[in-house]
């Protein structure tokens, strides 16, 4: 029988390598990221924690423009080759003035066919959002076992003189609740994790194994983004709140194809 670990998609996610305009020879790492795609359309995205990027103030261009990350992968140097983004996308709830903990960068439309099949291999799938809000009801039903992984800060390093980008993916499992009091998120609690700081975590998958209708065997299903982390507990918001912000993306934009 195969391991958990064996199932975790771990091209999919990346670390995120930040790049202050005014010191781009001091860029910085920050936080987690992964690609997704909404089935059967050709656009891929990426979404991460915003609280990543510590620079609020900053504008839509500046942030696409701080963001570095590899067509190829990690351990790489990104800046070589930087993924072209074209859009970020965020959002709110409704009657809520504040803007949720998730940025969606949008893969632009004229990336070359080869990036776009190093991509598109890295992808995790967005399902239907009745589907997710079933599971996630089944889940917290039975407190069952959920999972992550990131980039956290032990186990990665950036090297200055050749801006190359070192990690070790790390992971840990934990026990969905369904008691948080914001809307949309839930807990992650009597985490495996046994390092003192979780710091590097935010923006990481949350992934559950589950089987899908037509389908035998189980796979690793991305159900949330994970926000915040302690020893006593995290949370995480659900994937559906990204799923609706892409969906709307999709629907205004679904006339336009990509260039291939």
């Amino acid at each position: 029988m195969k391991q958990i670990s064996e199932y975790m998609p771990y091209e999919s996610i990346a670390c995120n390598l930040l790049v202050n305009q005014d010191y781009e020879e001091y860029p910085f790492l920050g936080g987690t990221g992964f690609f997704v795609q909404f089935q059967p359309y050709d656009y891929i995205f990426y979404i991460t924690a915003k609280h990543c990027f510590t620079e609020s103030n900053n504008t839509e261009t500046e942030i696409i423009e701080k963001l570095r990350l590899s067509y190829k992968g990690n351990n790489t140097k990104p800046t070589d080759d930087s993924i072209l983004f074209s859009e970020m996308l965020f959002g709110q709830d409704e009657n809520d003035d504040e803007y949720e903990d998730i940025l969606v960068f949008v893969v632009d439309n004229n990336v070359n066919q080869e990036n776009i099949e190093l991509l598109k291999k890295r992808t995790l799938t967005l399902h239907n959002q009745s589907v997710i809000d079933k599971l996630l009801q089944d889940l917290c039903k039975n407190k069952k076992e959920i999972g992550t992984i990131g980039f956290p800060g032990i186990s990665k390093s950036l090297s200055y003189d050749t801006k190359r980008l070192t990690g070790e993916i790390r992971g840990y499992s934990g026990v969905i609740k369904d008691n948080s009091i914001f809307k949309n998120r839930y807990g992650f609690e009597e985490a495996s994790w046994k390092e003192k700081k979780y710091n590097g975590f935010s923006g990481s998958p949350v992934l559950v194994l589950a089987k899908h209708e037509n389908e035998s065997e189980l796979k690793a299903t991305l159900i949330g983004i994970l926000l915040t982390a302690t020893s006593h507990r995290g949370e995480f918001l659900s994937i559906n709140f990204a799923t609706d912000l892409i969906a709307n993306y999709i629907k205004a934009n679904k006339t336009l194809e990509r260039n291939r």
